[in-house]
Parts: C-alpha cells; structure tokens; sequence
C-alpha cells in the first residue's frame, strides 16, 4: 500500500500504481493528513513536493517523531532538479528521490523494492533472529490483542510458555550451539 499526496502528478501516478496492485490513497498536507494515515495505514509515502515548503517538511519530521511511522519509507517525487537539492538541504527525514518524469515501470520497480525492504527490516525488528518467534515486547502485544478476541468471540484461548531452569550451565557447560 502507498500513501501519496492529492496533486496532478499525484493522479497521474494512481493508476499504473494501482495497476500494479499497490493500494493508493492520496491525500493534501493542508488537511488532516493524519486521520487518513491513521485509516490507511500505508507501507510506503511518495510525497510530491511542488516547493520545500515548511507545511510539507513539518509534516514529513512530525510523522518520524510518531512510532506508528517511523520505519515507513518516505520517498520524495520531484519534476526539478532543483527542488531534490533544496529537499536534502532542508531535510534529512526522507529515504530517497525520485526524479520524474519516470517510466512507470521503473517507478513500480522502486516503490517495490522500497516496501519490501521495510518489510524484510520490520520482520527482523519483531522476530527473534534464533527461533523466528516474536520478540518478547511483541509477542505481549499479540497476546493483548488475542486476549481481546477471545472475549469479543466468547472463544477459548490458550498460552504456552516454556521455561528451562538452569538453562545457562547447559550453554556454559556445552556452549551455544548446543544449547541453541
């Protein structure tokens, strides 16, 4: 899913975007663009800037402060030269350019690239790296959210948690690999 601005540009993009099966919602700074992310909740932002004006630039470092985007790749699309170097002057908050105009095949090819790098990166950041098994901060939020269910669905709901004691002399004693 991506999440680009409401401009000319921007509805020029919306159909090979689409085409693509990418989900896109656009949406205009000078809204509440919140409230549409919050709703869309997008894996990519493509921002068409037609200057570096501060709403957009306040918009772009105030989504990084929020933990729901801070690893959603903002990319910016720009027709001018120009603008890209007065962009990486202002802002340091972005995760790459893309100069237009650009064969929408290109286009797909990044946006493509970019989403499923934050996701690979967003697995890694939930996952334990040994065992594949959510983290412990995570697996407590899954954990929640399943608790809700259960009730909501009047169903039963199971929770299994192994501990070893001691577990630390059987890597002491025989080393990690053993023990992982």
């Amino acid at each position: 899913s991506v999440h680009t601005q409401h401009s000319t540009e921007a509805d020029s993009l919306q159909q090979p975007l689409s085409n693509a099966g990418m989900i896109v919602s656009k949406l205009c700074y000078e809204n509440d663009p919140y409230a549409a992310l919050n709703q869309f909740d997008p894996e990519l932002i493509l921002t068409i800037p037609s200057t570096a004006n501060d709403v957009m630039m306040h918009f772009i470092h105030e989504l990084r402060k929020n933990a729901n985007y801070v690893n959603v790749p903002i990319i910016f699309f720009a027709s001018k030269p120009e603008l890209i170097n007065q962009l990486s002057l202002s802002t340091l908050e972005g995760d790459g350019f893309i100069i237009s105009p650009m064969q929408p095949n290109r286009l797909i090819s990044i946006i493509t690239q970019r989403i499923m790098r934050a996701r690979q990166v967003g697995s890694q950041m939930i996952h334990d790296s040994l065992t594949g098994l959510l983290n412990h901060v995570r697996l407590l939020e899954q954990l929640e959210i399943e608790i809700a269910r259960a009730k909501r669905d009047n169903a039963c709901l199971s929770f299994v948690m192994i501990d070893i004691d001691h577990f630390k002399s059987v890597n002491d004693s025989l080393g990690h690999n053993i023990g992982d």
